[in-house]
């Protein structure tokens, strides 16, 4: 009740070791206006992408809106819920983990230990216009939906790559490249950056104008 649909897979009794994550759940919810996930206790970390519509979070009693693109990111060991706002359908992908104690075939000595700490900073992080990290999220749901050969490899690069992606969003240094300091003679990275920034963009591109400022 309250749900358009619902594609949610956990694994709470036996986590999924992929590298330097264990996975204990991931989905997409799409729900009606007003709808509530019920405030539970934050076991596992957890990024939530919007993909359509508005909403809130409330992380220990603080109240966060939620917009079309914005990334959540909720640490262990704090209160959480869910809310749609009145106006709209609320839609978005999320992921819960925890870092492995053991890393395996991973990113490298140090990785699980080096993100979990960056992850611990804060209760709470929100990221505004994340619009790159849908495509990988879709792409690892879209695997659980097929499972077909090298499906759990491809999961596990996904789900690293939201992870990494998510928290390096956080870091204010990070900028999108200028190519204003090219040389006259050489168009190609400019035409390139242009290409991928359609292509990461598509479902939330805005205008022209706005599309030349991000790329300088």
């Amino acid at each position: 009740i309250g749900k358009h649909f619902h594609f949610d897979k956990n694994f709470w009794s036996c986590p999924i070791r992929l590298g330097v994550l264990d996975l204990y759940q991931i989905g997409e919810l799409c729900c009606e206006r007003g709808f509530k996930v019920d405030r539970h206790a934050q076991s596992v970390y957890e990024i939530t992408y919007v993909i359509s519509g508005n909403g809130f979070s409330y992380t220990d009693g603080e109240k966060i809106p939620l917009t079309k693109g914005d990334i959540l990111i909720n640490s262990v060991g704090h209160w959480h819920a869910m809310e749609a706002a009145e106006t709209d359908i609320f839609r978005y992908a999320y992921i819960g983990f925890l870092f492995s104690e053991e890393e395996g075939e991973g990113l490298g000595d140090g990785a699980a230990a080096g993100l979990k700490k960056r992850y611990d900073e804060k209760p709470w992080r929100l990221l505004k216009n994340q619009s790159d990290i849908f495509l990988p999220f879709m792409q690892c749901i879209d695997e659980f939906y097929t499972q077909t050969i090298y499906s759990r490899r491809m999961i596990r690069n996904y789900c690293e790559a939201i992870v990494i992606m998510a928290i390096r969003g956080t870091d204010s240094t990070q900028k999108v490249p200028s190519h204003t300091s090219q040389r006259p003679q050489s168009d190609r990275p400019a035409v390139y950056a242009a290409i991928r920034y359609v292509e990461e963009n598509i479902f939330t591109i805005g205008t022209i104008q706005k599309m030349a400022q991000d790329l300088g």
